[in-house]
C-alpha cells in the first residue's frame, strides 16, 4: 500500500504532467486493490448476518 500511494520522499516530487497522472492512476489502483475485496468481504458478512437474524 504505500509503495502504491508514495510519489516522493518530499525532497523528490514529480515534475512532468504526465508523471502527475500516471501517478494518480496508480493510486486510483491501489486503492481500489484494497477497498474493493474488503468491501465485498463486508458486504457478505453482512448479508449473513441478516439472514441468520431473520431465522431465528
Amino acid at each position: 500500500m504505500t509503495t502504491l500511494l508514495t510519489t516522493g520522499y518530499g525532497d523528490t516530487v514529480l515534475q512532468t504532467n504526465f508523471g502527475r497522472l500516471v501517478a494518480s492512476v496508480v493510486k486510483i489502483l491501489g486503492f481500489s486493490i484494497i477497498v474493493v475485496p474488503i468491501v465485498i468481504i463486508i458486504a457478505e458478512i453482512f448479508k449473513s448476518l441478516s439472514e441468520t437474524s431473520w431465522k431465528n
